[in-house]
């Protein structure tokens, strides 16, 4: 009984994990999209801030532990090195806008590695 339920929070933790991925990811291509118009656009620092907003809602559910839930007792979906360095990453990311930054090359780099590590674990009605 407590593997189905581990099994199941594990599920859906990544099926969130995979939701907040896809908005980063579309917050940064609408981001890109502005900045290639001209980095001096009245709407570049709305969507810095809705891609900062995307980036912090996914840090949350990549801070979310699989089995239990519990900030500090169970297994955390990155190990805490590499989650600080996808954030921070996508953070300087969010605030250059540039789409050939070093920063975005790196981070969307690791969100395709992370996509592709969850993509087991996702179940559509979990």
């Amino acid at each position: 009984m407590a593997f189905n339920k581990s099994m199941s929070r594990t599920r859906k933790v990544c099926n969130e994990v995979s939701e907040q991925a896809s908005a980063v990811v579309k917050s940064f291509a609408c981001l890109h999209a502005i900045y290639s118009q001209g980095k001096e656009s009245s709407q570049l620092e709305s969507d810095k801030a809705d891609c900062l907003e995307a980036i912090d809602t996914f840090a949350r559910a990549l801070d979310t532990r699989l089995n239990t839930g519990y900030r500090h007792l169970g297994t955390p979906f990155l190990p805490v090195s590499v989650y600080q360095r996808v954030v921070a990453e996508l953070r300087v990311s969010a605030r250059s806008a540039d789409p050939s930054s070093r920063a975005w090359t790196a981070a969307s780099r690791r969100l395709r590695l992370i996509k592709q590590a969850r993509d087991r674990w996702v179940d559509a009605v979990a």
